[in-house]
Protein backbone atom coordinates (compact mmCIF):
# COMPACT_ATOMS: atom_id res chain seq x y z
CA UNK A 1 0.00 0.00 0.00
CA UNK A 2 1.22 3.44 -0.91
CA UNK A 3 1.17 5.13 2.75
CA UNK A 4 2.37 2.01 4.41
CA UNK A 5 6.04 3.23 4.39
CA UNK A 6 4.33 7.08 5.78
CA UNK A 7 2.99 5.22 9.52
CA UNK A 8 -0.20 3.66 8.59
CA UNK A 9 -0.85 -0.15 8.45
CA UNK A 10 -3.87 -0.91 5.84
CA UNK A 11 -5.73 -4.03 5.63
CA UNK A 12 -7.79 -5.15 2.86
CA UNK A 13 -11.23 -6.37 3.55
CA UNK A 14 -13.89 -7.43 1.13
CA UNK A 15 -17.62 -6.16 1.85
CA UNK A 16 -18.30 -10.11 2.86
CA UNK A 17 -15.65 -10.32 5.42
CA UNK A 18 -16.31 -6.89 7.01
CA UNK A 19 -19.33 -7.92 9.54
CA UNK A 20 -17.19 -10.41 11.08
CA UNK A 21 -14.14 -7.76 11.29
CA UNK A 22 -13.09 -7.39 14.90
CA UNK A 23 -10.77 -3.93 15.40
CA UNK A 24 -8.56 -3.95 18.04
CA UNK A 25 -8.39 -0.02 17.09
CA UNK A 26 -10.34 2.77 15.36
CA UNK A 27 -9.73 2.86 12.09
CA UNK A 28 -8.23 6.21 10.55
CA UNK A 29 -10.69 5.92 7.74
CA UNK A 30 -12.29 3.09 4.75
CA UNK A 31 -11.28 3.36 1.72
CA UNK A 32 -13.16 1.64 -0.98
CA UNK A 33 -12.96 1.41 -4.38
CA UNK A 34 -15.75 2.32 -6.95
CA UNK A 35 -13.71 3.32 -9.72
CA UNK A 36 -14.98 0.54 -12.17
CA UNK A 37 -18.39 0.94 -10.64
CA UNK A 38 -21.56 1.83 -12.19
CA UNK A 39 -23.57 4.69 -10.46
CA UNK A 40 -26.16 2.13 -8.78
CA UNK A 41 -23.94 -0.12 -7.51
CA UNK A 42 -21.58 2.15 -6.14
CA UNK A 43 -24.44 3.71 -3.99
CA UNK A 44 -25.15 0.44 -3.17
CA UNK A 45 -21.70 0.15 -2.03
CA UNK A 46 -21.45 2.98 0.13
CA UNK A 47 -24.75 2.55 1.73
CA UNK A 48 -23.58 -0.91 2.59
CA UNK A 49 -20.16 0.43 4.39
CA UNK A 50 -21.56 3.48 5.88
CA UNK A 51 -24.51 1.74 7.67
CA UNK A 52 -22.14 -1.28 8.88
CA UNK A 53 -19.85 1.26 10.22
CA UNK A 54 -22.39 2.96 12.25
CA UNK A 55 -23.24 -0.45 13.38
CA UNK A 56 -19.80 -1.38 14.41
CA UNK A 57 -18.07 1.87 16.01
CA UNK A 58 -21.19 3.53 16.77
CA UNK A 59 -20.36 6.28 14.81
CA UNK A 60 -19.13 7.23 11.25
CA UNK A 61 -15.46 6.31 10.76
CA UNK A 62 -14.29 8.64 7.37
CA UNK A 63 -14.93 6.95 4.04
CA UNK A 64 -12.80 7.43 1.09
CA UNK A 65 -13.70 6.97 -1.96
CA UNK A 66 -11.39 5.92 -4.78
CA UNK A 67 -12.59 7.09 -8.37
CA UNK A 68 -11.90 7.08 -12.14
CA UNK A 69 -9.99 10.49 -12.64
CA UNK A 70 -13.30 11.33 -15.27
CA UNK A 71 -15.79 10.57 -12.58
CA UNK A 72 -18.82 12.82 -13.49
CA UNK A 73 -20.87 11.79 -10.50
CA UNK A 74 -19.09 12.91 -7.61
CA UNK A 75 -21.98 14.18 -5.50
CA UNK A 76 -23.52 10.96 -5.33
CA UNK A 77 -20.77 9.61 -2.92
CA UNK A 78 -21.38 12.86 -0.81
CA UNK A 79 -24.96 11.92 -0.87
CA UNK A 80 -24.23 8.35 0.16
CA UNK A 81 -21.83 9.40 3.23
CA UNK A 82 -18.21 9.47 1.84
CA UNK A 83 -16.22 12.44 3.42
CA UNK A 84 -13.86 12.29 0.71
CA UNK A 85 -12.62 11.12 -2.78
CA UNK A 86 -8.99 10.37 -4.18
CA UNK A 87 -9.25 9.97 -8.16
CA UNK A 88 -6.83 7.09 -9.37
CA UNK A 89 -4.38 6.33 -10.57
CA UNK A 90 -3.85 7.58 -6.49
CA UNK A 91 -0.71 10.17 -5.63
CA UNK A 92 0.88 9.04 -2.29
CA UNK A 93 1.32 12.57 -1.48
CA UNK A 94 -2.19 13.57 -1.62
CA UNK A 95 -3.83 10.56 0.09
CA UNK A 96 -1.06 10.73 2.70
CA UNK A 97 -2.09 14.65 3.39
CA UNK A 98 -5.79 13.32 3.80
CA UNK A 99 -5.20 10.50 6.07
CA UNK A 100 -2.95 12.44 8.11
CA UNK A 101 -5.69 15.12 8.40
CA UNK A 102 -8.38 12.12 9.24
CA UNK A 103 -6.09 10.89 12.09
CA UNK A 104 -5.62 14.36 13.91
CA UNK A 105 -9.21 14.32 13.99
CA UNK A 106 -9.37 11.11 15.03
CA UNK A 107 -6.79 11.36 18.00
CA UNK A 108 -9.28 14.24 19.04
CA UNK A 109 -12.57 12.21 19.00
CA UNK A 110 -10.81 9.16 20.69
CA UNK A 111 -9.73 12.02 23.58
CA UNK A 112 -12.85 13.16 24.32
CA UNK A 113 -15.10 11.05 23.37
CA UNK A 114 -17.38 12.76 20.54
CA UNK A 115 -19.59 10.78 18.61
CA UNK A 116 -22.90 11.16 16.51
CA UNK A 117 -24.57 11.95 19.08
CA UNK A 118 -22.66 15.02 20.29
CA UNK A 119 -23.71 16.48 17.12
CA UNK A 120 -26.76 18.06 18.75
CA UNK A 121 -24.37 20.03 20.75
CA UNK A 122 -24.47 23.85 19.61
CA UNK A 123 -20.96 24.28 19.15
CA UNK A 124 -20.30 21.14 17.25
CA UNK A 125 -23.41 22.34 14.99
CA UNK A 126 -21.88 25.69 14.58
CA UNK A 127 -18.66 24.29 13.49
CA UNK A 128 -20.36 21.95 10.96
CA UNK A 129 -22.56 24.93 9.71
CA UNK A 130 -19.06 27.07 9.58
CA UNK A 131 -17.30 24.08 7.32
CA UNK A 132 -20.42 24.37 5.04
CA UNK A 133 -20.45 27.95 4.20
CA UNK A 134 -16.90 27.91 3.80
CA UNK A 135 -16.87 24.85 1.31
CA UNK A 136 -19.51 26.74 -0.72
CA UNK A 137 -17.18 30.40 -0.64
CA UNK A 138 -14.05 28.55 -0.95
CA UNK A 139 -12.83 31.10 -4.27
CA UNK A 140 -13.61 33.90 -1.70
CA UNK A 141 -11.46 35.43 0.86
CA UNK A 142 -14.75 35.65 3.68
CA UNK A 143 -13.17 36.71 6.83
CA UNK A 144 -13.70 35.25 10.40
CA UNK A 145 -16.11 38.68 10.97
CA UNK A 146 -18.23 37.72 8.17
CA UNK A 147 -18.14 34.22 8.68
CA UNK A 148 -19.18 35.24 12.10
CA UNK A 149 -22.15 37.22 11.53
CA UNK A 150 -23.54 35.01 8.87
CA UNK A 151 -23.52 31.96 11.88
CA UNK A 152 -24.76 34.89 14.32
CA UNK A 153 -21.95 34.58 16.85
CA UNK A 154 -19.31 35.98 17.97
CA UNK A 155 -15.31 35.31 16.54
CA UNK A 156 -14.43 34.17 19.70
CA UNK A 157 -17.60 31.99 20.38
CA UNK A 158 -16.75 30.38 16.45
CA UNK A 159 -12.95 30.03 16.59
CA UNK A 160 -13.59 27.89 19.80
CA UNK A 161 -16.64 25.96 18.72
CA UNK A 162 -14.33 25.21 15.45
CA UNK A 163 -10.83 24.39 17.21
CA UNK A 164 -12.69 22.45 19.44
CA UNK A 165 -14.65 20.20 16.89
CA UNK A 166 -12.05 20.22 13.84
CA UNK A 167 -8.83 19.57 16.19
CA UNK A 168 -7.63 22.91 14.09
CA UNK A 169 -7.75 26.48 13.11
CA UNK A 170 -10.93 27.82 10.30
CA UNK A 171 -7.81 29.36 8.61
CA UNK A 172 -5.50 25.76 8.62
CA UNK A 173 -8.70 23.96 7.95
CA UNK A 174 -9.26 26.41 5.12
CA UNK A 175 -6.30 26.50 3.74
CA UNK A 176 -6.03 22.86 3.55
CA UNK A 177 -9.12 22.48 1.64
CA UNK A 178 -7.98 24.87 -1.03
CA UNK A 179 -4.99 23.14 -1.37
CA UNK A 180 -7.07 19.76 -1.90
CA UNK A 181 -9.25 21.77 -4.26
CA UNK A 182 -6.43 22.98 -6.53
CA UNK A 183 -4.98 19.05 -6.35
CA UNK A 184 -8.28 17.81 -8.29
CA UNK A 185 -8.52 20.70 -10.19
CA UNK A 186 -4.64 20.08 -11.52
CA UNK A 187 -5.22 16.78 -11.82
CA UNK A 188 -8.80 16.58 -13.11
CA UNK A 189 -8.59 20.38 -15.39
CA UNK A 190 -6.72 21.93 -18.05
CA UNK A 191 -6.77 25.08 -16.34
CA UNK A 192 -3.72 27.11 -15.43
CA UNK A 193 -2.10 27.36 -12.42
CA UNK A 194 -3.18 31.33 -12.04
CA UNK A 195 -7.11 30.38 -12.78
CA UNK A 196 -6.79 27.66 -10.04
CA UNK A 197 -5.53 29.87 -7.82
CA UNK A 198 -8.33 32.16 -8.22
CA UNK A 199 -11.14 29.00 -7.84
CA UNK A 200 -9.70 28.41 -4.74
CA UNK A 201 -9.13 31.55 -3.28
CA UNK A 202 -5.82 32.61 -3.94
CA UNK A 203 -5.41 36.73 -6.36
CA UNK A 204 -1.61 35.47 -6.62
CA UNK A 205 -0.97 32.79 -8.56
CA UNK A 206 2.65 32.65 -6.79
CA UNK A 207 1.40 32.75 -3.64
CA UNK A 208 -0.66 29.46 -4.57
CA UNK A 209 2.34 28.10 -5.76
CA UNK A 210 4.10 28.55 -2.52
CA UNK A 211 1.70 26.68 -0.35
CA UNK A 212 0.74 24.21 -2.78
CA UNK A 213 4.24 23.30 -2.72
CA UNK A 214 4.16 23.25 1.28
CA UNK A 215 1.92 20.98 1.20
CA UNK A 216 1.92 18.97 -1.43
CA UNK A 217 6.28 18.72 -1.49
CA UNK A 218 5.85 19.42 -4.94
CA UNK A 219 4.69 22.61 -7.37
CA UNK A 220 1.47 22.74 -8.82
CA UNK A 221 3.07 21.80 -12.64
CA UNK A 222 4.77 19.09 -11.06
CA UNK A 223 2.32 17.62 -9.29
CA UNK A 224 0.00 17.58 -12.58
CA UNK A 225 3.02 15.88 -14.89
CA UNK A 226 3.03 13.36 -12.13
CA UNK A 227 -0.71 12.71 -12.33
CA UNK A 228 -0.72 12.50 -15.90
CA UNK A 229 2.31 10.31 -16.01
CA UNK A 230 0.73 8.01 -13.42
CA UNK A 231 -2.14 7.71 -16.30
CA UNK A 232 -0.40 7.37 -19.12
CA UNK A 233 1.62 4.10 -17.33
CA UNK A 234 -1.92 2.61 -16.62
CA UNK A 235 -3.41 3.25 -19.41
CA UNK A 236 -1.43 4.60 -22.26
CA UNK A 237 -0.77 7.34 -24.25
CA UNK A 238 -3.61 7.95 -25.98
CA UNK A 239 -6.13 5.24 -24.43
CA UNK A 240 -6.93 7.29 -21.19
CA UNK A 241 -9.37 4.77 -19.91
CA UNK A 242 -12.50 7.09 -19.12
CA UNK A 243 -14.36 5.24 -16.60
CA UNK A 244 -17.85 6.83 -15.03
CA UNK A 245 -19.20 5.96 -11.82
Amino acid sequence: MLVSPQGFSTVHISDKEFSQKSFTVTPVAFLIDVVAKTKIVASAMLDKVVEGIQKKFGFLVPVIAIVSESCGHKQVLFERGALDYVSYPLIPAELLHRLNCLKHILAFKQGSGLNSKDLGNKKARLANDAVEILRARLSENITLAELSAALSTNRNTLAEAFKTHMNTSIFNWLREQRMLKGAQLLAETSLSVVQIAERVGYTDGNNFSTAFKKQFNMSPLNYRKARQRSATALYGKNSINRLSL
